[in-house]
């Protein structure tokens, strides 16, 4: 299953778990984040997979390899994925393999750490601020759905002025009254 945790900022390596108390998946689920789990030994016949991306309207898909290996400018890389962001789209990923972190932030503004491990999908409203980053293990696959065309445009938070008068943050704002 799915784990979730605060994220203790006083690690300074934040591919290390960074581990403070756990949250529960309701706290995770009232963010408006979904989490499901699937076969990923079998994706291409797995029932489950199928049903989240016809029941989320997913009609493009692509798969990316986070590793030093296969990723070109894996430092550079890394390193976008950390800045935290929102999207007008929500995010959504299935680990095919690997681990990795996506952190989010709650209501009062604190990050949670979320733990994904082959077989977890995991989707990020919009408009929530968050990152990803690999673990220690610097290597995860994943596959990533979009509905219509794909959008991997983030609006950084240090870079926005008006993040938060912007629609698409407003509305999910919204979603936490």
């Amino acid at each position: 299953m799915v784990k979730a945790w605060f994220f203790d900022e006083k690690i300074a390596n934040p591919r290390e778990p960074c581990q403070l108390e756990n949250v529960s998946l309701e706290v995770v689920e009232a963010l408006g984040c979904k989490l499901f789990k699937f076969d990923a030994e079998n994706k291409e016949d797995c029932i489950s997979l199928k049903k989240i991306v016809k029941d989320q309207n997913y009609n493009f898909q692509d798969e990316i390899t986070v590793s030093r290996e296969k990723l070109p400018e894996y430092e550079k890389k890394v390193k976008m994925f950390l800045e935290e962001h929102i999207h007008d789209d929500p995010e959504a990923r299935a680990c095919l393999d690997g681990s990795g972190y996506f952190d989010v932030r709650d209501k009062n503004d604190k990050w949670i750490r979320i733990l994904v491990e082959k077989g977890d999908l995991l989707i990020v409203p919009a408009g929530i601020y968050h990152r990803f980053v690999p673990d220690l293990n610097d290597f995860i696959v994943a596959i990533r759905f979009f509905e219509g065309n794909p959008v991997w445009t983030p609006i950084n938070r240090a870079n926005e002025e008006n993040i938060e008068k912007m629609p698409i943050r407003q509305k999910f704002l919204a979603t936490l009254l």
